[in-house]
């Protein structure tokens, strides 16, 4: 990873906390080091940001890779993807537990509905 940093850098594309600015995106990379974050990359679509052809990982491994980590953050990011129906709920969990991520998603699902209680939804 860090010799994507660095010849993005040398590219004029810096940093930006744990992004790459290229042009006005921030991009992150995924680093393919195990079976899902392979799939992630494999199953990613194509596309193209003003003239630049990139990779985008599709929204049902996003939120895999997003559970598997379980910050705060990342069950945000999680959320955030269930109510823009990026993906559904049972999507998810069919697949989470393929990967061994039926715990994290259920630990998921007790925090949204602390969130959701405590908000009022």
């Amino acid at each position: 990873m860090r010799r994507i940093c660095r010849f993005c850098e040398q590219a004029g594309y810096p940093a930006e906390g744990e992004a790459i600015r290229v042009r006005e995106w921030p991009l992150k990379f995924v680093v393919a080091y195990d079976a899902l974050a392979r799939e992630a990359v494999k199953t990613a679509e194509e596309s193209n940001v003003t003239d630049i052809p990139l990779s985008v990982v599709r929204p049902l491994p996003l939120a895999l890779l997003a559970l598997r980590v379980g910050r705060q953050r990342d069950w945000e990011r999680v959320r955030a993807s269930l109510e823009a129906g990026a993906v559904p709920a049972d999507e998810i969990e069919c697949v989470a537990y393929r990967y061994n991520l039926g715990a994290q998603w259920t630990r998921f699902l007790k925090y949204r509905d602390r969130s959701r209680n405590s908000t009022g939804h």
